[in-house]
């Protein structure tokens, strides 16, 4: 029988892995910018990044003291000076650069990282409960792999030490049915479509892979970091 990772908090899988406070930090790939939020709370100086406008309007109105900035960039073409930050982070999102670029992408957080500063990468599995709900919609069993891969490469690149490499599961929410469709469209709206067309198979899916917790519904992701330290 596969063991499944131990059920952890990504908060506090990566405060456990970085010393954030006072450090500046990329948020690459933010959306709505609650794990910038959260890190800016834990004292970090964060600026999140995303290419989406309708996600950093979100994220400017969820905390409008200004606790954290925010721009819209590419992973590609990061709007930062050289050497200018102490840990970029990549939650769910290198996965989201094309595959063409992800090897560019990396070389960004090279050039706006100072020596001695940490990429912390979360990826998503191709596997569990969450992933085999999802796929139905987009299966991103290849783009997953390609973003491992291009981690692995970066392992062997000169100017970088590879530090660590953490298995957990973490537990995505919904509140009910009608919440997931929502959010899987406000994803990328050109999926309407297809959740309609998909609707009573995915309903039923949802909850036979679901467990009904006393807030929603709970689908275990199994989830991979990924930490580098900038050397050179």
């Amino acid at each position: 029988m596969e063991v499944q990772p131990p059920r952890r908090k990504h908060t506090e899988v990566l405060t456990s892995q970085l010393d954030i406070a006072g450090k500046r930090l990329a948020d690459l790939g933010c959306g709505s910018g609650s794990l910038s939020h959260a890190l800016a709370r834990k004292g970090a100086e964060v600026i999140g990044l995303d290419i989406s406008e309708a996600a950093l309007r979100q994220a400017r109105k969820a905390a409008p003291d200004g606790t954290a900035d925010f721009a819209a960039a590419l992973g590609q073409a990061l709007p930062l000076p050289n050497r200018s930050i102490d840990i970029v982070i990549y939650f769910n999102a290198l996965h989201h650069i094309p595959v063409a670029d992800m090897t560019l992408a990396l070389d960004e957080v090279a050039r706006v990282l100072r020596p001695g500063g940490q990429l912390y990468v979360v990826e998503p599995l191709a596997e569990g409960p969450h992933f085999s709900l999802v796929r139905a919609i987009e299966d991103e069993t290849e783009v997953r792999a390609a973003a491992y891969k291009a981690l692995q490469n970066l392992s062997a690149c000169s100017g970088w030490s590879a530090l660590s490499e953490t298995l957990y599961t973490a537990s995505v929410a919904y509140a009910s049915f009608a919440t997931f469709c929502e959010r899987l469209i406000a994803v990328d709206d050109s999926r309407g479509a297809t959740v309609e067309a998909l609707r009573s198979s995915l309903s039923e899916r949802f909850t036979s892979l679901g467990r009904l917790g006393d807030k929603g519904w709970l689908f275990d992701q199994p989830m991979r970091v990924n930490l580098f330290e900038r050397v050179a």
